[in-house]
């Protein structure tokens, strides 16, 4: 059974680990600092969530370790990206949430069919005589 999940927030701008982007000059990898560090399964659904661009000042943002990385010119993390991360961020959440239940469904089945067929096996093998 997996551990009770505690969704991810977006905590602060990392600017320690800002730096200069390599697609354009004016733009910079912003680093927002999420409450966890996301699994890989998180972090592909956050991708999934990013996949289409919602209007014309949408940036690429991706799970880099513990943060959200958005090439993006500074001041457009205000202005226009930090609303829509959040967004996306609870909307990751969600679907997570989703994931681990079917992930949890999926394993209690798998152990139901290995004990039944446990007892099955233990019910032949009373029947049998070795003697």
């Amino acid at each position: 059974m997996s551990a009770k999940f505690e969704p991810i927030s977006i905590l602060d701008l990392d600017v320690d680990k800002t730096r200069p982007s390599r697609t354009a000059s004016g733009l910079r990898l912003m680093y927002l600092q999420l409450s966890a560090h996301p699994t890989t399964e998180w972090a592909q659904l956050f991708k999934n969530q990013r996949q289409f661009p919602r209007h014309s000042m949408w940036r690429e943002a991706w799970v880099e370790g513990r943060h959200i990385v958005v090439d993006c010119v500074p001041e457009e993390i205000k202005q226009h990206h930090l609303a829509d991360l959040k967004i996306d961020v609870g909307a990751t959440n969600s679907a997570y949430q989703i994931y681990l239940a079917k992930k949890a469904d999926h394993e209690k089945k798998i152990a139901e069919e290995q004990a039944s067929e446990r007892a099955r096996l233990e019910s032949i093998k009373a029947g049998l005589n070795f003697n």
